[in-house]
């Protein structure tokens, strides 16, 4: 019965981690490394292996590209907020916390309840903002 069961969990988490944007952060290789993606109680959750500064101007260009109007931001040492609103009138909040020097937990929630397909499409956009601006040399 354990064997079932554990089968089971495999099953659905390998589903989980490569579909859609997870996929191609997973099995494409994203060239900053993204770990795995977990979306759980509304909220999508991955760490990026770069760090805050670069996750942080790539959130805001990214929300820009999705024509997500920031509303507000800020950045700390240990932290960093983007708020913004969807054209709906959505809210969106990404967290940001460094977990090293070179890597960075990144949180995106969307509306009250959490809305899984517009956060992975916030974070693929962030994605390609972190690799473009490792190519333009944001990083050391």
């Amino acid at each position: 019965m354990k064997s079932v069961l554990i089968i089971v969990v495999l099953s659905a988490s390998a589903g989980v981690l490569f579909s859609g944007c997870a996929g191609v952060l997973i099995a494409g290789g994203a060239a900053v490394g993204a770990t795995s993606v977990l979306y759980a109680k509304g909220e999508l959750e991955t760490t990026f292996e770069t760090d805050l500064d670069n996750v942080y101007k790539s959130t805001q260009a990214a929300m820009k590209n999705l024509g997500i109007e920031v509303r507000a931001y800020e950045k700390k040492p240990n932290r960093a907020l983007v708020r913004g609103v969807l054209k709906d009138g959505t809210a969106v909040r990404v967290r940001m916390i460094p977990q090293t020097r070179k890597t960075t937990r990144l949180i995106i929630r969307v509306g009250v309840f959490g809305d899984e397909e517009v956060s992975n499409r916030i974070l693929e956009e962030i994605w390609s903002q972190v690799n473009k601006a490792q190519k333009r040399g944001f990083q050391d």
